[in-house]
């Protein structure tokens, strides 16, 4: 059995991808900046979605979003050069479940799988970051998508 870090996307995940890709290319919902953890399928996961997007930039990677849980989450986000103002960050359950549900308040059990949550911020930069001045503003998991194209 491969180790989690190694695990590749699985089947339905690449359809997910596809579907998630599709809906951010034409919503032109295109990032400033990517972040993803190096394990293979949140890695696999970003380049595929980038491609679908057609974001030319490079794709940043900290091992600490695979590793290091929530904190180090919340850690890089604060890191991010304040030119940014549009990232997107791929990473792992359950460290964005604790940020999402637990600190953001979204109101699910769960985020499936290639899950997107939108997010607005009322920090001036990224330094000053912390969940009470993030609002979520959308959430989109592949299931809704899915039950579009039936």
């Amino acid at each position: 059995m491969l180790a989690d870090y190694h695990r590749p996307v699985a089947k339905r995940g690449f359809r997910d991808i596809e579907l998630v890709g599709n809906y951010l290319r034409k919503g032109k919902i295109i990032p400033d900046f990517v972040l993803s953890s190096g394990a293979l399928r949140a890695y696999t996961t970003a380049s595929k979605i980038c491609e679908l997007i057609e974001f030319s930039g490079e794709i940043s990677v900290s091992d600490r979003l695979y590793f290091e849980g929530s904190g180090a989450i919340i850690n890089e986000i604060r890191q991010l050069h304040e030119r940014y103002s549009r990232v997107f960050l791929f990473s792992h359950n359950p460290a964005l479940n604790e940020i999402c549900l637990d600190l953001l308040g979204l109101n699910v059990s769960n985020l499936p799988t290639c899950s997107c949550v939108f997010t607005a911020s009322h920090c001036s930069n990224w330094t000053e970051w912390k969940p009470e001045k993030v609002k979520v503003t959308q959430l989109l998991r592949p299931k809704e998508l899915r039950n579009e194209h039936k």
